[in-house]
């Protein structure tokens, strides 16, 4: 009855431990690539039942082993069959790679399979040691661990982990109330009472709710560090924080002054940053333009400020159409909350200004405003001219013809840019001979079944791997900046002028209002932009009709409208086909024929708010990455691979011997125990020795005060019997008696007592298998 209770109080200790080690795994899914929480808590539950169960240490290894192999099938190979020896192998080879890497002392490149793989063996590791402490009663350091952690990541990053120290401080408190009554157990102190269980757990649980209730209720200083994560995302290591997929941690989507690494995947947030009341509708709010791609990302080739004033003429960052462009006049108001950066978005091209009376300044390379100071506004209010493109007009431009500031700024590459990216483009765009068909001919290109858009599982280059080289033809994965910033390095490729421009889609529609201006009623639209509506587009130069804007990102239509071959039909940038041509042709009957935006306001049909949403792409994702980790590892056939990975298995295999040393030192010394027969003096003497190392390794260390037979006394108040008493008092005789030989009659009993002492030792579920074997 006894060792099923203890049997009971094991298992609950296991749940309650694998309930805190996935909290504390948990943030990996939102921090990370590894965004499953299914595989992750699946992880858990198979090591830590694997060692519930007792099985041997083989199997247990087995088990672990199979775990994390499904784990990097799962994220990475998911279009292969999971018995494939290729994708094995693959894994192998990046195993062989990144540990060169490793020992080179550069940590930055790693890939991202080999940090997941890192990461799943760590966790295996950490549940290993979980499973030691929870054995041998001391949980407290990993409790404290837990909470750490968690406090940490609460503070430091948008994870939100107050749930998550709530449960881990209940677990935490219940697992060392059970220890400790299992101790006591031990002991052999009887209870009183009929169910003294109840009446234990419910002191526990009475503890954990009034520490609960102490923490929450309690008087809290006000935070003097009020946002420490905005502040440390603007510190960052050189070449760790923003290297690899993986640890892309605390990436979220949202704008970020910072362009010049992009990639990794991003965290959703949909944290309001401003509303938009607004006459025109759908239109995009840009905050910058850069024009310098520096085969990561992008920067501006001057950051130039200075005081804006009208008229805005004279800069011309701030007049981007030209006389063939007709444009209608537009005015906005924009209400900004507390979250929202310390930037002033605007649409089309300005003429009017207004940010609560404070005075502002312009970056002339970029066209960013700011107010002079830098600090946030409430409320800005702006007029603007929103462009109809011509696309006959457009159609008429050729490469040529564009002024000498354009060319220098706007047809920059790096000299690093592979060859294979400006091949592509001239097959993309080689059948088009005007400038318009060729951006067009990108756009259906890039808004293809080939590519697929994910804020998930989206990687960053590695090394000297260029940004849009891997997009393109590794990974063909990605959002807005993958996309805009393959269509601008494109169309640079072939001599077409084209920049980058970051902001916000239009955002989502909440309604409509009704105002009286100068005695005719104006409708303005309103619309809410989140941090989930950052994004980056593409402007094209047109000699004639200035910067027009296109929409490579799948899903997506730009905020430009434009005039087709039907007079007066205003439209949208066509739609890409989905057939995957590079070929460009004049918009559809159905195109030409679209109803716009402000013309279905009219007839009572609400505009369609235009929203950057994640998309399910599970097994394309998984079928992309596994392509792209073939082609970056190559084939590697060098005899030191199978030492690599020999050495990898040996230092795995030392750190496992590491953190569980004394459990196979406990084996070590009761395997050598039953092997020693007691005989005579030195048996004798040997046997005795070894039994108190074991006790030791045990828990159970003799002071140097104590005399033999108080620690005879209490090992066996511990175990409750009388074995190690009987054993020392026969030791004891023969030490100061001076006997050499063991009588015959005593061999059997000696032996007998070491024996039951050693079971004493074993663990619970060892106790039931050594009764099996013995009622066998």
């Amino acid at each position: 009855m006894q060792t099923i209770a203890k049997r009971s109080l094991t298992a609950v200790l296991y749940l309650l431990g694998s309930v805190i080690l996935w909290e504390c795994a948990r943030p990996v899914t939102e921090l990370t690539i590894l965004q499953s929480e299914p595989v992750i808590m699946a992880f858990i539950a198979v090591t830590m039942m694997l060692s519930y169960l007792r099985l041997p240490r083989w199997a247990q290894g087995a088990g672990g082993g199979l775990m994390v192999l499904y784990s990097l099938h799962y994220f990475f190979f998911q279009n292969q069959a999971l018995f494939n020896v290729k994708w094995i192998m693959q894994v192998g080879q990046s195993i062989y790679q990144n540990f060169r890497m490793l020992l080179q002392g550069n940590l930055v490149n790693l890939s991202d399979l080999f940090s997941t793989l890192i990461f799943f063996v760590l966790l295996w590791l950490i549940s290993l040691a979980l499973q030691h402490w929870i054995k041998a009663g001391h949980f407290f350091l990993f409790f404290f661990l837990a909470l750490a952690l968690l406090s940490v990541l609460n503070t430091f990053t948008f994870y939100d982990a107050r749930r998550a120290i709530v449960i881990v401080t209940v677990s935490g408190l219940i697992i060392l109330g059970v220890q400790k009554l299992m101790r006591v157990q031990e002991s052999g102190m009887k209870f009183e009472g009929e169910k003294p269980y109840s009446t234990w757990f419910l002191t526990i649980g009475v503890i954990s709710v009034l520490a609960l209730a102490a923490g929450l209720a309690g008087p809290k200083l006000a935070a003097r560090w009020p946002n420490p994560a905005s502040y440390l995302q603007k510190i960052s290591v050189p070449g760790l924080s923003r290297t690899g997929a993986f640890f892309s941690a605390g990436q979220r989507i949202g704008y970020d002054e910072d362009d010049f690494n992009l990639g990794g995947s991003l965290g959703m947030d949909t944290t309001t940053l401003f509303t938009v009341s607004s006459s025109g509708n759908n239109d995009y709010w840009k905050v910058a333009a850069k024009d310098i791609y520096t085969g990561k990302g992008w920067k501006s080739s001057n950051d130039s400020y200075a005081p804006l004033s009208s008229p805005y003429s004279r800069f011309s960052v701030l007049n981007p159409y030209e006389g063939n462009t007709n444009t209608s006049e537009e005015t906005a108001t924009l209400t900004f909350t507390n979250e929202s950066p310390s930037i002033l978005p605007y649409s089309g091209q300005l003429t009017v200004i207004q940010a609560q009376g404070k005075m502002l300044k312009l970056d002339q390379a970029t066209g960013q405003i700011l107010t002079s100071d830098g600090k946030k506004v409430k409320t800005e209010r702006i007029s603007y001219l929103q462009p109809t493109f011509q696309i006959d007009r457009l159609r008429q431009v050729q490469n040529g013809g564009d002024p000498v500031s354009v060319r220098e700024a706007d047809l920059q590459l790096p000299d690093s840019l592979p060859g294979r990216v400006r091949s592509l483009a001239r097959r993309i765009t080689g059948s088009e001979n005007n400038r318009y068909d060729k951006a067009m001919a990108v756009v259906n290109y890039l808004k293809s079944p080939t590519f697929s858009y994910s804020t998930d599982r989206v990687p960053r280059p590695t090394g000297n791997q260029d940004y849009v080289d891997q997009f393109l033809f590794n990974s063909k994965i990605g959002y807005c900046d993958n996309f805009s910033t393959a269509m601008v390095v494109l169309l640079r490729s072939v001599g077409v002028p084209a920049r980058w421009v970051k902001g916000f889609n239009s955002g989502t529609y909440v309604g409509q209002t009704t105002e009286t201006a100068g005695g005719k009623k104006v409708t303005r639209f309103d619309y809410e932009i989140t941090n989930a509506n950052a994004h980056s587009w593409v402007e094209v130069y047109f000699p004639g009709s200035g910067w027009v804007a296109f929409e490579p990102t799948p899903s997506f239509s730009g905020p430009d409208k434009f005039i087709g071959t039907s007079p007066g039909k205003a439209q949208p940038l066509p739609a890409a086909s989905q057939g995957g041509s590079t070929q460009s042709s004049a918009p559809s009957q159905a195109q030409q024929t679209q109803t716009q935006p402000n013309q279905q306001l009219k007839t009572g049909t609400q505009p369609k708010p235009i929203r950057e949403q994640q998309q399910s792409q599970s097994s394309n994702t998984a079928g992309k990455a596994a392509d792209s980790l073939k082609k970056q590892n190559g084939a590697v056939n060098d005899w030191r691979f199978a030492g690599w990975m020999f050495a990898g298995v040996i230092a795995a295999g030392l750190l496992l011997l590491v953190l569980t040393w004394k459990k196979w030192m406990a084996a070590i010394y009761t395997r050598r125990q039953k092997g020693l027969k007691i005989r005579d003096r030195n048996s004798f003497n040997r046997a005795y020795k070894n039994l108190f190392r074991l006790l030791r390794l045990k828990g159970l260390k003799r002071s140097e005060t104590q005399t033999l037979r108080e620690f005879a006394e209490r090992v066996d108040h511990r175990f409750s019997g009388n074995n190690m008493m009987r054993l020392t008092m026969h030791y004891e005789r023969f030490v100061y008696g001076n006997q050499d030989a063991v009588p015959d009659h005593q061999k059997a009993a000696l032996d007998g007592l070491c024996e039951a002492i050693i079971e004493k030792l074993k663990p619970a579920g060892d106790e039931v298998h050594s009764n099996k074997e013995q009622n066998r």
